[in-house]
């Protein structure tokens, strides 16, 4: 093991580890307790690698040029975000050091450790955007690099409820938005009919994969017109 210092303090006991083609560090494992101050403050990178939820993962990534690039953190941290302070276990970022995607918990799904037992450690967040309020369990959230919000991802059990282009609707995996903060996409939650310029058609994807709500099956344009939808 060694140690290896960066712009942001020294990375202490690495013991796995991989290099750009000019050698610097672009991903480790660390077996000891380092601190960073990062744009976000001091962030402890994850240091123990033991236990039936950790992810065996690495610890810090680096882009290139020496920047952060993501973080996976020791223990659940409440970190300031555009939106506000929120709990943190795995953070991406821009070259800029503004936050990519945020997820509150970062838990190895096993045959000993399940969704389900997850989901329990998740807590319940309240947002409030122009377009609905409403408080639930996420599994990730995603800011565009000028900080803007992008996206929200919902735990498979959760469903909100939002106004959209389509009236106010059930939704469900999550949704996104444009960055002057119109609404992009979202899943519904339920066979929905969408009226569109070749007529009535029901929205729903039974085959929505559920994984991330950057990307959903019923899109519209910035002015709220319907830019495509999966039936």
């Amino acid at each position: 093991m060694f140690s290896y210092f960066t712009s942001y303090g020294e990375l202490k006991g690495i013991s796995l580890y991989s290099t750009y083609p000019d050698n610097r560090l672009k991903d480790c494992v660390l077996n000891e307790r380092s601190e960073l101050m990062t744009p976000l403050g001091i962030l402890i990178p994850q240091c123990e690698h033991a236990g039936i939820r950790r992810k065996h993962t690495y610890s810090v990534s680096f882009f290139p040029n020496g920047k952060l690039s993501r973080i996976a953190l020791h223990e659940q941290t409440m970190v300031e975000t555009p939106i506000g302070k929120l709990p943190a276990e795995l953070i991406t970022f821009y070259e800029n050091g503004s936050i990519k995607k945020l997820f509150p918990l970062n838990g190895r799904i096993s045959g000993y450790w399940s969704e389900d037992d997850e989901y329990n450690l998740a807590e319940e967040l309240c947002f409030d955007f122009p377009f609905g309020s409403f408080k639930t369990k996420i599994i990730g959230i995603g800011f565009y690099e000028n900080g803007a919000f992008r996206s929200l991802t919902l735990w498979p059990n959760e469903v909100i409820t939002i106004n959209t282009p389509v009236g106010e609707q059930r939704v469900r995996i999550g949704f996104s938005l444009y960055p002057d903060g119109s609404l992009q996409s979202f899943e519904p939650a339920r066979p929905i009919d969408v009226m569109t310029p070749i007529g009535l058609i029901n929205s729903f994807d039974v085959n929505a994969n559920g994984i991330s709500g950057d990307k959903n099956s019923l899109n519209f344009y910035e002015d709220g017109s319907i830019k495509s939808l999966i039936t």
